[in-house]
């Protein structure tokens, strides 16, 4: 299977998560009944959780382990927790806004323990504790070029 996306199209991506790779492009909420996923150990292709009708904005997808999926949007931050097949439901949690806009986000990643790092355009870096569901102020390195 290929899927093809035009360069320089942020909001075209496509994420890994477990054996699943998540393929994201706007309009998803439109016309899918969610997030398409290729499933690269069962060879099989299903569909992940509703994403949020606004998400059209670009989120940003940041895959936990092999069962969160965290979304953060301009007005919303959300954790999806994916639990095993035929195991219902496919859960949402609801979680605060972190301490900085989406627009200023400059670059993120997962650690190997599951914390997120979060830094921003300002040189603030921020950690989120993916199993307390907390932020917290990381560092106030000032950015160079």
């Amino acid at each position: 299977m290929r899927i093809r996306a035009p360069r320089g199209f942020p909001e075209w991506i496509a994420a890994a998560f477990g054996t699943k790779i998540m393929v994201l492009y706007p309009g998803i909420a439109d016309d899918t009944p969610g997030i398409p996923m290729i499933d690269v150990e069962e060879q099989s292709f299903d569909y992940g959780p509703e994403p949020e009708p606004h998400y059209n904005a670009s989120p940003i997808y940041l895959p936990v382990g092999d069962n969160k999926l965290f979304a953060l949007c301009f007005a919303t931050f959300h954790c999806y927790l994916w639990m095993p097949e035929h195991s219902e439901p496919r859960g949402r949690k609801d979680l605060s806004f972190p301490p900085f806009g989406r627009v200023d986000v400059s670059s993120y990643g997962v650690q190997p323990d599951g914390c997120i790092l979060v830094s921003t355009k300002r040189g603030t870096t921020f950690i989120f504790d993916t199993k307390e569901y907390v932020w917290k102020q990381y560092s106030n390195w000032p950015w160079t070029l």
